[in-house]
C-alpha cells in the first residue's frame, strides 16, 4: 500500500493485478482490490468490490480487519468500527497494527475506536479460563535478548558453540 499512500494509483493497481494473476481471484485479492480502489478515490467501485465478499459471508478472520480498513478509507466510520469489532472477536492478525495503521486515522477521534484500543491493546486483558471464571492474563515485559554476531570480524568465525578452533579445522 506504499503506492497508495503516495497517490501512485496506476502503480498500485498494476501491483494488485500482478498479485491477482499470481494468487487468483479469492476473497483476499478481492479485499485488496477494494482497498486499492478506495485509496485511489474510486469509492463506488471500492464499495461494489467489498460487497462481493461481505454479501457472501467470506470476510472472516484476517479479512474482517481488511474490510474494516476499506470502510475506513471509504469514510464509513460506523461500518469500519463494526468490522473492527468483528476482527477483535475473531482475533484477526491485523489488530496487532490497529494502534499505528495510518489507514485507520479517520477513526482515531471516535470514542468507540478508543474503547476498542482499550479492549484489544492492553498488557492486561481479561479472559475466560477453562473453568469459566474471569481472570487477568498478564504478559511480562520481554526479556533482554543477547545478540551474538555470527562473525566477530570480517573473515574470522565466532568462537560460539560448535565454532571453536577444532571445528574450523575440519
Amino acid at each position: 500500500w506504499c503506492y497508495e499512500r503516495k497517490g501512485m494509483c496506476d502503480e498500485a493497481l498494476a501491483v494488485y493485478e500482478q498479485e491477482r494473476a499470481f494468487a487468483g481471484d479469492s476473497p483476499t485479492t478481492c479485499a485488496k482490490y477494494a482497498h486499492v480502489l478506495a485509496s485511489c478515490g474510486r469509492k463506488e467501485e471500492g464499495r461494489e468490490e467489498l460487497e462481493k465478499i461481505t454479501s457472501k459471508g467470506e470476510a472472516r478472520g484476517a479479512l474482517s480487519y481488511e474490510v474494516a480498513v476499506v470502510h475506513s478509507l471509504l469514510g464509513d466510520n460506523d461500518r469500519a468500527l463494526e468490522w473492527l469489532g468483528r476482527a477483535a472477536e475473531e482475533h484477526a492478525v491485523g489488530l496487532a497494527f490497529v494502534r499505528v495503521d495510518p489507514r485507520l486515522d479517520g477513526l482515531r477521534g471516535d470514542a468507540r475506536f478508543k474503547d476498542l484500543l482499550r479492549r484489544v491493546g492492553s498488557w492486561e486483558a481479561p479472559h475466560t479460563t477453562e473453568a469459566g471464571a474471569n481472570s487477568v492474563h498478564t504478559t511480562p515485559p520481554s526479556q533482554t535478548t543477547r545478540v551474538v554476531p555470527a562473525v566477530s570480524k570480517v573473515g574470522v568465525a565466532d568462537e560460539g558453540p560448535g565454532l571453536g578452533a577444532e571445528d574450523r579445522a575440519r
